[in-house]
């Protein structure tokens, strides 16, 4: 089973079976729990990036964002235009006026 070291704290995680690369899996890391990985594969070496996640502030879902977003962007989910923030190691989503 390959493995790569965890973007959160640096220990060595497994790679799921059968994970292609670009997919996405919840880390098992027992450090850093709740931390979702994207796969990289190149000449045989995975590695893993963190996926930054945020909660939307209206419905109950868990938006992916992408790799480049930055705080103070605008996302709309149900219809509501919602700001990305960032605080205490995480990303959130609030309603903007």
């Amino acid at each position: 089973m390959p493995t790569a070291s965890c973007n959160g704290c640096g220990q060595e995680i497994a790679i799921p079976d059968g994970i292609k690369r670009g997919e996405i899996f919840e880390c098992d890391c027992p450090n850093c729990a709740g931390l979702s990985l994207r796969a990289s594969e190149k000449d045989g070496v995975w590695s893993v990036t963190e996926v930054k996640k945020a909660s939307c502030a209206v419905g109950d879902e868990t938006l992916i964002l992408s790799d480049d977003v930055k705080v103070g962007d605008i996302i709309e989910c149900h219809g509501i235009k919602q700001r990305v923030t960032y605080a205490y190691g995480t990303y959130a989503l609030e309603k903007t006026q």
